[in-house]
């Protein structure tokens, strides 16, 4: 009896140890995906907005210039700014913060054309926690009213 005991938890525990890592692995695929999801949609909002509606409503930035060498600044939409720089959403269960970046990239022989860099983060506490998705889109306009 012993010896049968013995050869059944042989087999047992390593198929739940496989369990449970396929449905760690499950549930860390679907809150990815669902980031990815919610990061998509987010870019695809902005992208639907008129180009100098697109900044932060705050015009905050995590963008540091300096370190990039170019002539890029915060975005705030020219006082007009729409989006907030973070937002919450729960789905599940989880919450995921939602981060939006803008800035803007004035070219230097056409002061009226400009590019601006949108940059969203979404990130989550469980079931990892510091593991983000990231996306990112440039929304272009060649003439550009002079300020």
């Amino acid at each position: 009896m012993l010896i049968a005991i013995s050869l059944m938890l042989t087999a047992i525990v390593p198929l739940a140890v496989l369990l449970s890592t396929g449905l760690k692995t499950t549930v860390t695929t679907t809150t990815r995906m669902y980031a990815r999801q919610l990061a998509a949609n987010e870019i695809d909002k902005i992208k639907g907005l008129h180009f100098e509606a697109v900044g932060l409503s705050d015009g905050l930035s995590t963008f540091n210039p300096a370190a990039n060498g170019q002539s890029l600044r915060p975005e705030n939409g020219f006082g007009t700014g729409v989006l907030p720089q973070e937002t919450v959403v729960t789905y599940s269960g989880n919450s995921y913060t939602v981060t939006r970046d803008i800035h803007k990239l004035v070219n230097s022989t056409r002061p009226n054309a400009a590019t601006k860099e949108v940059i969203v983060t979404v990130s989550w506490t469980s079931p990892l926690p510091g593991d983000q998705v990231q996306l990112s889109t440039l929304m272009g306009m060649t003439d550009m009213p002079a300020s």
